[in-house]
């Protein structure tokens, strides 16, 4: 599964790389273009921190190869690679400076000390560091710590930027803050970047496009958008964001019947036949609650059965008439659900459309 056609900057072409009979990686092709932000994600162990690290060099792959700007570089030691890399840990020198630490990479490829000095001062006026380029890294904050990780990465102007789960150790609000900077610092400067992260809102935030790996391959290539709201299988529906899952059959009119009730299928119901059994998949904001059935065609008589509020909004579990007590979730803002006067045992209706629904065929969701 590739990404988009064209020029890349990074193609990676039936890329398989074993530990023993462990397979890590399985058959994993794609393409990064020039001044991409690109997130793998997925839980842990589907592969995506092994990708990263055969893109380095780190751990080079059993099979397949790796071009960067039109060199092969499959077989390439990490050294005589074109990247910066920012690990979790952040991995600085203790016993070194701020300004000591983003020079340590020029300083290995002898550059003189002017050069050294220019691009150094350029780099922490670029992270905001300004006031912090003689402490040490044990009195600086973990955001700053992964500022000077990523001016430390930038140094050499690497024509790529590998992130290795930078923010996992930081806490939620620097964390957003953070990601916030990162994301303006890559399209100041425009490196291709790849960052690898476990953390669905991360990847939807920062990405141009996001990998989603599951068990060694791709599941998915898509814009954070598209990820979100056309989930190619029921692993990236359930993996990103929150999702119900209603087991349901094609009826002989082309439309499914779930949860006691039937509703208009989507344009991915087509390869279905009558009788099949299918699963569909909508997201909680896209159930819509209405007080009557007025103008809403397809809508349905739904209870109320349970209710959590959630802040900004309010999470309801419905139960359709009829339903024999399976229902699903619908996500409600503040103001609707005080509109409604929601309250549990409360009779309302509900509306499944057909454009936000996706359906799989039942199976593929176990």
């Amino acid at each position: 599964m590739d990404g988009s056609g064209g020029g890349a900057y990074l193609r990676i072409r039936h890329l398989t790389k074993k530990f023993g009979d462990f397979v890590a990686l399985q058959d994993v092709s794609l393409e990064v273009h020039e001044g991409e932000f690109v997130c793998f994600l997925g839980p842990s162990g589907c592969g995506k921190t092994t990708l990263l690290r055969a893109i380095a060099g780190l751990d080079i792959q059993t099979s397949g190869t790796i071009h960067q700007a039109g060199v092969d570089i499959s077989s390439l030691p990490p050294g005589e690679r074109d990247f910066g890399i920012v690990f979790q840990s952040y991995a600085l020198f203790p016993n070194l400076t701020v300004t000591r630490n983003i020079a340590y990479g020029l300083e290995n490829k002898k550059k003189s000390r002017a050069e050294i000095d220019e691009r150094v001062s350029e780099l922490i006026d670029l992270v905001g560091l300004d006031e912090h380029r003689d402490k040490y890294p044990a009195q600086l904050s973990g955001g700053q710590q992964q500022r000077v990780a990523l001016a430390r990465a930038l140094a050499t102007s690497p024509g790529l930027l590998l992130l290795d789960e930078p923010l996992s150790a930081l806490d939620a609000k620097v964390r957003v803050h953070l990601r916030h900077e990162i994301k303006q610092l890559q399209d100041k400067i425009g490196v291709t970047t790849i960052m690898v992260t476990h953390d669905q809102e991360e990847a939807l935030a920062m990405a141009d496009r996001i990998v989603v790996m599951n068990q060694g391959f791709i599941e998915q290539i898509s814009t954070p958008t598209d990820v979100y709201a056309k989930p190619v299988s029921p692993f990236v529906a359930d993996f990103i964001g929150t999702t119900n899952f209603i087991d349901g059959v094609m009826t002989a009119d082309g439309r499914i019947s779930v949860a006691g009730v039937t509703i208009d299928a989507s344009d991915d119901s087509s390869a279905f036949a009558a009788g099949d059994k299918v699963t569909i998949c909508v997201r909680p904001e896209d159930v819509q609650v209405t007080e009557s059935a007025d103008g809403q065609n397809g809508s349905f008589e739904v209870t109320v059965s349970d209710i959590e509020f959630l802040g900004s909004f309010y999470r309801c579990h419905v139960i359709p008439k009829g339903g024999n007590g399976s229902g699903f979730k619908a996500d409600l803002s503040a103001n609707h659900a005080r509109n409604l006067r929601l309250e549990e045992g409360r009779m309302l209706y509900a509306l499944l459309p057909a454009e936000f629904v996706r359906v799989y065929a039942s199976g593929e969701t176990e």
